[in-house]
């Protein structure tokens, strides 16, 4: 941004504050990418990709934009200068002193329509990333700031509770009922308690609006999701949450999103953004992957005989991300790469596009490659082994298994439907097993058309976290089999040597096809398909 000012980050900072303890609130696994606390003000709320600001935008983070905007384009301030005529009938004495006057500086913006609460996201946007360009202690490369979707505000003011939840806090109505008995009975919202206007606004004798961090913040640390302001989404018109002009009901989560048209401005609807970080630095070299020379050091697993043979081996995980990287070292062609995009289809962040060369996931499955890349993998892997002048035995073969092969090593000695030896898929704790997509049926979604299905109307599935992993998990995560093969089941599928097979299912399969019997067709390079190598003996 050409005329950024670090000092709109240091205000921002002494505004905000910084939280010492960041939490990832969510419960299912991800890498720690990135240390949240330059994001100063905001909270995570999904992995560490996702941060929300702790509070609605107040007129004093405003007025920076302002001031910024006054010094470069005169016509774009007055563009984003909020209208302070939304103030009704019998509020007149609001319209020149609720944005101008510094009494009301720690209160929330109002005034402001959807479109300009856009552009100041645009412009805190650039703020960030030319702070992150020239700050080399930060971890952050690139972030999108912008409004949050209907889905993503309402799972922020959820704060972790289930699905459905009337309000940000755990008590049933609106009066706090948690452990400090001094507060027990005050109001835990603003907003309109009484049938006649404004006559209950007692907690902090305001009649409108009251200070940002007022009240108790929900379990992700976010204050005032209900009550106080409405807040703008990033759907066209709408809004959430209620304000200091409604009642109670209008303030649960799950109220019927409010339709203003065209997003004009308001006397009820403020705004707070999200955080999205889209890139990251990585700080950590990759640790360089050597072949043994006994092949159980480099992760292969003697497997009992089949048919009589004795001479096979197995690599005990699917290939990750670490062992993969040596090999592109080697062989520095960009045919080999992981496919670029492959998260699309099931994320909106862009953070996803990492996986294949931030260290945070070297555990974790390669993905996004060839059936031809995956051939190529095992021949290198065959002459880097068969050139090691005190190998083991005198000439292997890697290669990918057949389907036969692959059962074989996949049951672990059982003839069952799932390689731990059960039809069963979580533990006598009621762990899951595997990393899949449990169909829970808590999370049944019956549709309009009486349409039964895991999934809401957003698309969204439900139970997808329950298993413990949101995405695949590093390769020896779970438990091995009898043989010390993992996630034969789950996790990612893994090419066999019939192309455009794939067996095991992955961590967006259902049950009935992380079986061992079942088998799944692939076309092209994806973020559910991986390969486990097969080593064959030829001369001892």
């Amino acid at each position: 941004m050409k005329y950024f000012s670090l000092y709109a980050i240091i205000v921002f900072s002494s505004i905000s504050g910084i939280s010492k303890d960041i939490k990832y609130p969510n419960n299912f696994y991800m890498p720690k990418i990135v240390d949240g606390r330059i994001l100063k003000g905001s909270k995570p709320i999904l992995g560490t990709y996702l941060y929300m600001k702790e509070t609605e935008v107040s007129n004093q983070e405003y007025k920076i934009f302002l001031s910024w905007a006054k010094r470069i384009d005169k016509s774009f301030y007055n563009l984003v200068y909020p209208d302070t005529n939304v103030w009704g009938k019998g509020f007149e004495a609001f319209k020149s002193n609720y944005f101008q006057s510094n009494a009301f500086l720690n209160m929330p913006m109002l005034g402001v329509s959807q479109k300009q609460a856009k552009l100041y996201c645009s412009w805190l946007q650039d703020n960030y990333n030319e702070y992150f360009s020239t700050n080399s202690d930060s971890k952050i490369k690139k972030v999108i700031v912008r409004l949050p979707s209907e889905i993503e505000w309402i799972m922020a003011a959820e704060g972790g509770q289930k699905p459905g939840a009337n309000f940000p806090w755990a008590c049933e109505g609106v009066r706090y009922c948690g452990p400090d008995k001094s507060h027990l009975g005050k109001f835990l919202l603003n907003c309109k308690m009484g049938t006649i206007s404004y006559e209950t606004f007692q907690p902090y004798n305001t009649m409108v609006t009251t200070e940002v961090y007022s009240y108790w913040p929900n379990a992700y640390g976010l204050y005032n999701m209900s009550g106080n302001v409405a807040e703008w989404l990033e759907e066209e018109g709408l809004s959430k949450g209620g304000s200091w002009n409604t009642t109670p009901y209008n303030c649960r989560i799950n109220y019927v999103a409010q339709y203003s048209k065209d997003g004009a401005a308001s006397s009820h609807i403020g705004f707070r953004y999200v955080i999205e970080v889209v890139e990251t630095y990585d700080d950590k070299t990759i640790p360089k992957f050597e072949i043994q020379n006994k092949m159980n050091s480099n992760g292969f697993e003697y497997i009992p005989k089949q048919n009589n043979s004795d001479n096979l081996k197995f690599m005990s995980n699917e290939i990750s991300n670490q062992e993969y990287k040596q090999f592109l070292i080697e062989n520095n062609d960009s045919i080999l790469k992981p496919k670029a995009g492959i998260w699309k289809p099931f994320f909106r962040y862009s953070y996803f596009e990492q996986y294949a060369c931030h260290s945070a996931f070297n555990n974790f499955p390669v993905v996004g490659i060839t059936y031809e890349s995956a051939l190529a993998y095992c021949k290198w892997l065959g002459q880097k082994y068969n050139s090691n002048p005190k190998r083991e035995y005198q000439k292997v073969v890697f290669r990918l298994p057949n389907e036969s092969e692959w059962m074989h090593a996949a049951y672990g000695g059982y003839k069952n439907l799932y390689g731990w030896g059960g039809s069963y898929t979580r533990n006598s704790r009621g762990c899951y097993l595997a990393n899949f997509a449990p169909l829970e049926d808590q999370y049944l979604y019956q549709d309009s058309n009486n349409i039964y299905s895991w999934v809401n109307n957003n698309g969204i599935a439900m139970s997808k976290t329950a298993d413990a992993a949101l995405i695949p998990h590093f390769t020896t995560s779970y438990f091995p089999n009898n043989y010390g093969m993992y996630n034969c089941s789950g996790n990612v599928a893994e090419m066999i040597e019939e192309k455009g097979t794939s067996k095991g299912g992955s961590w967006v399969s259902t049950q009935y096809d992380i079986m061992l019997i079942s088998k799944e067709k692939y076309i092209e390079p994806n973020a559910t398909l991986d390969f486990r190598v097969l080593a064959e003996v030829i001369e001892r």
